[in-house]
């Protein structure tokens, strides 16, 4: 393989194998060994996939086109070059361009809306936070029967007379009969009464 001539002026020249081998031991190793040894230990890697740019021209599953980025050589594209294109991720498999993902697909915090749910998704109420808790508290209407409190089971009452002072009221301000508005007056002697005066039936 061949020698070097090692010294330093003042001592005996001496003589140091050049050797091929990058694991052998008192020689000098080749440049050639030592690009081999390198071009092995990154074989693995070689391909492995790598961000180039957003293309400029559409880029289709399958397709071999040119994405036309700064500073990219198309005539050398490598495998795992990775390109973007109209949301969508290519990577070049040596002989084409396959489509990876559609971001649009992908959910990002803060963006889902109601389109996002499919009609038939069928989401179980117990993985809504604290909605089984507000259905448990809600006094269930029974056909026939009134808001008191005197047509309720013990438990539909403790319901209604849990319901906060400062929940929102449902006033009734005007009452129509047969479209004309009933006069309200507060009878004195009763005051939780009230007298309704009906004017003008038909």
């Amino acid at each position: 393989m061949g020698e070097l001539l090692v010294g330093n002026g003042t001592d005996a020249i001496i003589s140091i194998p050049i050797s091929d081998d990058i694991n052998s031991n008192n020689t000098i190793v080749s440049r050639g060994a030592i690009k081999s040894y390198i071009d092995a230990s990154v074989a693995n890697i070689a391909n492995a996939m790598h961000f180039i740019g957003e293309a400029t021209v559409e880029i289709n599953n399958d397709s071999t086109v040119d994405p036309v980025i700064d500073s990219y050589i198309f005539s050398q594209a490598q495998r795992g070059d990775v390109i973007l294109y109209n949301s969508k991720e290519f990577v070049w498999d040596g002989n084409k361009w396959h489509l990876l993902g559609d971001e649009s697909s992908y959910a990002i915090k803060g963006s889902i809306t109601n389109n996002d749910i499919s009609a038939n998704a069928a989401i179980a109420l117990s993985k809504i936070d604290g909605l089984n808790t507000i259905l448990s508290n809600k006094v269930n209407s029974e056909e026939g029967k009134g808001l008191s409190t005197n047509d309720y089971t013990s438990i539909e009452k403790d319901k209604l007379a849990s319901i906060p002072i400062t929940a929102q009221e449902n006033i009734i301000e005007h009452i129509y009969l047969n479209g004309t508005e009933l006069i309200l007056t507060t009878i004195e002697e009763q005051e939780k009464s009230v007298n309704i005066q009906i004017r003008g039936l038909t």
